[in-house]
């Protein structure tokens, strides 16, 4: 949940490239970045590291809010961050490769009145430059005759691809990287809801939340989630969202808290995960709503 994003502070690919670093275009950091806000043993830390932690909140304290503490120096106070100065700054060197961004490249040119030995220097050249400051990445040299029709030539390469290209993706040496699983950014889109709105209508009933943020697809639609009155009709539809909202909440919870301990994205039951208090939160997101809409201002 955000303020519309004016046009100067939506993120691009060339914002992922940096000068020695890189990362690939995905809205997964971006979702690391906004769980982090809504996460209790990060929000706990922010509260250490500004020296406005109280006697109530170090009782809450995780055991291993030393790694809590950890992630916290490195992402920072994010209460009061955009996600694309913040990213820039900040995020593609936390979970940036640190080399040069590898791509294709044009080697040399093999020609009958070429020197053989300046086409091995070439290719020696690429191998200690190019091939060594993008990090040694698995490369497949191939030899193109150019006297053949183009799409003869496309074919061929193709299937040489096909058959040298691996679809698992090269492991990141970044200090932080997403976790290589199977991701669903629609779960990820209605957990984030979902903490939001239990916030931000900290004293609303469950059905209410889960009918808003469009837990389910089948009872979400079939109540009002601002309705004054309850009908017999409705009753299915409102317990079943409350068991669906309830359970929602609980997997965002894990996520966020997971995401405080560098791990991005898991639902995994973490053993010191702090729980979730809509009161706490509703007035957090009341005052980062507050600078969202002032800093973006600037921008229009």
């Amino acid at each position: 949940m955000s303020l519309k994003t004016p046009p100067q502070l939506r993120i691009k690919a060339k914002d992922f490239v940096g000068k020695n670093r890189y990362a690939e275009m995905q809205v997964l950091y971006q979702y690391w970045f906004e769980y982090l806000r809504l996460s209790p043993s990060y929000e706990l830390a922010r509260l250490h590291r500004t020296g406005k932690l109280s006697a109530l909140d170090r009782q809450r304290l995780p055991k291993d809010f030393d790694q809590v503490l950890r992630v916290f120096d490195d992402f920072g106070n994010l209460q009061q961050k955009l996600f694309k100065p913040w990213w820039i700054n900040t995020g593609l060197a936390l979970m940036g490769t640190p080399t040069k961004r590898p791509s294709p490249k044009s080697i040399s040119k093999l020609t009958s009145n070429k020197e053989v030995k300046s086409v091995l220097e070439n290719v020696e050249k690429y191998i200690r430059n190019d091939w060594a400051e993008t990090g040694e990445p698995d490369t497949l040299l191939i030899a193109v005759p150019l006297n053949i029709k183009r799409s003869r030539l496309i074919t061929e390469i193709t299937q040489i691809l096909s058959n040298s290209i691996s679809n698992k993706p090269t492991q990141s040496k970044a200090q932080y990287q997403l976790i290589q699983k199977k991701t669903h950014l629609h779960t990820l889109k209605i957990g984030i809801k979902t903490l939001w709105l239990r916030a931000l209508h900290n004293e609303s009933e469950l059905w209410r939340i889960g009918a808003e943020a469009q837990v389910s697809k089948t009872y979400s639609n079939e109540v009002d989630p601002k309705a004054t009155k309850k009908t017999t009709l409705t009753s299915q539809a409102r317990q079943t969202l409350t068991i669906v909202t309830s359970r929602a909440l609980l997997n965002a919870n894990m996520v966020a808290e997971n995401a405080a301990r560098g791990i991005f994205p898991s639902n995994a039951k973490h053993p010191y995960a702090v729980k979730f208090n809509a009161d706490e939160f509703h007035q957090v997101l009341a005052k980062q709503t507050a600078w969202a809409k002032r800093e973006k201002a600037k921008y229009r």
